[in-house]
């Protein structure tokens, strides 16, 4: 069984999937598992960065968020940081009529390597 850093860090290296994490207490050593658990609301972009779908007095939003293990509190459980923003429609309309100016970020970067 993994613990969630080996776990997370198995998953996440620069792939791109759609999960959240259950996490199991076992017998063995007292330590907790985590079970990817696959849903339609989040997106993982990387080990710790996730865009997920909430719905905030009604009306549903775009968070990007980082997600970070509390180290106060020795956890083996992700959690949200502060670390993030969220878009309303409106606000993620203007973001994908600009995805190729972002596109472009990156490929002018490339360029200078």
């Amino acid at each position: 069984m993994l613990t969630t850093r080996r776990l997370v860090n198995q998953i996440s290296n620069n792939l791109i999937y759609s999960c959240r994490f259950k996490t199991d207490s076992t017998s063995d050593n007292n330590q907790e598992v985590v079970y990817p658990i696959f849903g339609d609301n989040e997106i993982w972009v990387a080990k710790f960065k996730c865009i997920s779908k909430s719905n905030f007095t009604g009306r549903t939003k775009v968070d990007l968020r980082t997600y970070v293990f509390p180290e106060k509190e020795n956890s083996t459980k992700a959690v949200p940081s502060q670390k993030g923003i969220t878009f309303d429609k409106q606000e993620w309309e203007i973001i994908k009529s600009n995805i190729d100016v972002i596109d472009s970020w990156f490929d002018n970067d490339s360029e200078k390597k």
